[in-house]
């Protein structure tokens, strides 16, 4: 099979694959920058739903499948692809959602529950983006857990010079 390229809709400067694998639905594809995956519906644009490395929570790969969770315009999403050859697209996810982790802590807000915070930057870009995720049972709006969670982030940030 010819080498893939990259949707011109979606590729940014500087942008440049690395890998892919191929199933029934189509190609998965892996750049330095975000991976790409077939899909239809409210976020795909030409066939094509582009996730940023900084917005994958949670890859697994179980031959055949891979399962893709992360953040797409605010929301929580999961990806199920079946690829009938993976080539190295396993263990270029797995390099790239570790390679943009700048650091993954967990903090105490409240008697028996706190929130995960995690700093990640993107290839070539020297600006970390963070994300909160409170533990299961917390209620994320809730005005004085969300204070305490912005007092950590600045406490952690603060510690690490960032």
């Amino acid at each position: 099979m010819a080498r893939p390229t990259l949707p011109r809709e979606f590729a940014e400067p500087g942008e440049r694959l690395l890998t892919w694998g191929t199933g029934a639905a189509g190609q998965v594809l892996a750049s330095n920058r975000a991976i790409y995956l077939p899909s239809a519906g409210d976020f795909a644009a030409a066939g094509w739903t582009r996730l940023a490395w900084t917005s994958v929570d949670r890859a697994a790969w179980e031959e055949p499948e891979i399962v893709i969770e992360g953040r797409l315009e605010g929301s929580a999403r999961r990806w199920r692809v079946m690829l009938s050859d993976a080539g190295r697209l396993p263990e270029v996810i797995r390099e790239r959602v570790t390679a943009s982790i700048v650091i993954s802590e967990h903090v105490d807000l409240v008697e028996g529950g706190g929130a995960r915070i995690v700093g990640r930057r993107t290839d070539g870009d020297s600006a970390v983006e963070w994300s909160v995720t409170f533990d299961p049972g917390l209620d994320p709006d809730d005005p004085a857990l969300r204070a305490a969670a912005v007092t950590a982030l600045a406490d952690l940030r603060d510690s690490l010079g960032i």
